[in-house]
């Protein structure tokens, strides 16, 4: 029987999820006619520490944190 210890923290599988999140979740929303920015980040409320608990708060989580922020900053100058 398959076991999910949650929260995450082997790198290779946080890593994998960070990117199937980043590439699914605008998709889904761009079908449903929602910014994918806001999917980016209801996504990232759900899966972390405070939402389903499946990533704790770790360097990596951190580091992605900071990167979508200065995306959002990006986009908002192309605005």
């Amino acid at each position: 029987m398959f076991l999910l210890n949650l929260p995450i923290k082997d790198p290779v599988p946080v890593f994998a999820l960070l990117l199937l999140v980043v590439l699914l979740v605008p998709l889904i929303f761009k079908k449903l006619k929602i910014p994918g920015i806001v999917g980016l980040i209801l996504a990232g409320v759900v899966i972390g520490p405070h939402g389903l608990g499946i990533l704790e708060r770790g360097s990596s989580v951190i580091m992605f944190g900071t990167i979508g922020l200065l995306y959002i900053m990006f986009l908002a100058g192309l605005d």
